[in-house]
């Protein structure tokens, strides 16, 4: 795992940015538990890419604290469904009661 991280690392962040298949990859071989510097535009290139909604709010949760409330805001949107009702007011989205679910929240 640790050469699959180094090689991510070496990456220029434009290709996986520009790339959705690229994003795609990395973001379901970045583990959930081990950040690596990445720039925003990079964690929302891979948001967009990327259909796991566990992964995406892994990923989410691992890289809080290095971001502000309007980038939380829009990759929360990101993952669709009901979470994109998150912020529409007088909306009452439900969500599953899961493990990232509850961690997200207390966030």
């Amino acid at each position: 795992m640790e050469s699959k991280l180094n090689i991510i690392q070496q990456f220029d962040d434009s290709k996986i940015v520009n790339n959705s298949s690229i994003a795609n990859i990395v973001c379901d071989i970045l583990p959930i538990d081990k950040a690596i510097p990445l720039r925003y535009e990079v964690l929302e290139a891979m948001f967009r890419a990327n259909t796991s909604i566990q992964k995406r709010i892994g990923l989410l949760i691992l890289y809080f604290p290095n971001l502000d409330d309007g980038q939380i805001k829009s990759l929360i949107e990101l993952l669709g469904e009901n979470y994109s009702k998150m912020f529409v007011k007088q909306h009452k989205p439900v969500f599953p009661n899961s493990k990232e679910n509850l961690e997200l929240f207390k966030n």
